[in-house]
């Protein structure tokens, strides 16, 4: 009887901000509808998760199947070791459903689930099918997608699929937009890590930008901590207003005094720039696998709501060109702004957790 009246959720997700924000808010959703919520992820994932009180968190091995000789050696006997822990907390939570968001943890949790006759749900946060869940698509029981028809997604996997956007954390609430007039806030997002490149081109553009809208900006910006030093005296020198950290605890309240967001596109800041309705720049990650960030930015992108630039062409020259553009037409970014807050999905956290307990 208490099963039936308090469902056991266990929810999945690598080490990154990328997975685990999406299943944190899952989380929220799913301890709202009255369900007890197990959390398994590896060491860097449980950073995340510290001060969630009501989640029970548990750590598993990571077999990396990429890296040096070593890790490639090792991983076929640490991936045996992750599925047999996640069997043991299966056993143990006796979860309705196990709901996996992607990277290396989810995969063996997931794994277990399939063995276990537990059903698996999986999240696919990107434009492009990621590839621990790429090697689940066929055991899943459902696919709920963050955007239409992603990459990789197999014709198969497409009839268990439904889109319902990214989930987003409750505290990302829609606030209304102003423009910018006597001030401007930049708000530099890039990522969980921070953005080197961010840290150099940006203050060289701001130092090409005409004086009369120099004299206007605050920049918030987030650095790796070894540019922090750096970018902080480049903007003393030019002579603007800036606050630059490594880590900013306060990203909702952030974006929602922003007038323009320059941001790495990352699944979940996307997903946030969306919940709070901002306009953005938009420099994919280089490096990203299968270059989803490129793919997720041009969702955005088509939705009018965003600008991107390749990491190529994120020059200072073109970056001062196109902020000069933005910053001296209000019109322009207020309507990126109704754009963005427009695309965002509703409630797909609610969708999400209603998907897992009613499975």
């Amino acid at each position: 009887m208490l099963d039936s009246l308090y469902p056991s959720i266990i929810l999945t997700a690598g080490g990154t901000g990328g997975h685990v924000f999406p299943a944190l808010a899952t989380a929220e959703a799913c301890l709202e509808k009255g369900a007890s919520v197990t959390f398994i992820t590896d060491m860097r994932g449980k950073k995340y998760l510290v001060s969630q009180e009501k989640i029970t968190v548990k750590t598993i091995a990571v077999a990396r199947f990429g890296g040096s000789v070593v890790d490639r050696l090792k991983a076929p006997f640490l991936l045996i070791k992750s599925f047999l822990q996640s069997v043991k907390i299966l056993r143990n939570a006796k979860p309705v459903a196990v709901v996996g968001f992607g990277g290396y943890p989810a995969f063996p949790a997931a794994l277990a689930a399939w063995v276990l006759g537990v059903p698996v749900i999986l999240h696919e946060q990107n434009a492009v099918v990621g590839r621990s869940n790429r090697w689940l698509l066929k055991i899943a029981a459902k696919i709920a997608l963050t955007y239409e028809n992603p990459r990789f997604l197999s014709a198969f996997a497409q009839t268990k699929s439904i889109v319902i956007g990214n989930p987003v954390r409750a505290i990302f609430q829609q606030t209304p937009y102003t423009p910018p007039s006597d001030s401007v806030n930049l708000l530099v997002l890039g990522g969980s890590q921070g953005a080197s490149v961010f840290s150099h081109v940006i203050p060289d553009a701001l130092l090409l930008l005409p004086k009369h809208l120099q004299q206007k900006i605050h920049i918030t910006q987030q650095a790796r901590p070894e540019d922090v030093a750096i970018a902080q005296q480049k903007y003393a020198e030019i002579g603007i207003k800036a606050t630059v950290a490594a880590f900013f605890d306060n990203v909702p309240e952030l974006l929602a005094t922003a007038q323009l967001v320059i941001a790495r596109s990352g699944a979940s800041t996307c997903a946030e720039i969306m919940a709070v309705g901002r306009p953005s720049v938009l420099v994919p990650y280089l490096h990203a696998k299968d270059d989803h960030q490129t793919a997720n930015a041009i969702h955005l992108v088509r939705q009018n709501a965003a600008w991107m630039l390749a990491q190529a062409d994120f020059t200072a020259q073109s970056l001062a060109e196109l902020l000069t553009l933005l910053l001296e037409d209000a019109d322009i970014l207020s309507r990126a702004a109704t754009n963005a807050a427009q695309a965002a999905p509703q409630q797909a956290a609610e969708k999400l957790a209603q998907l897992a307990i009613g499975s």
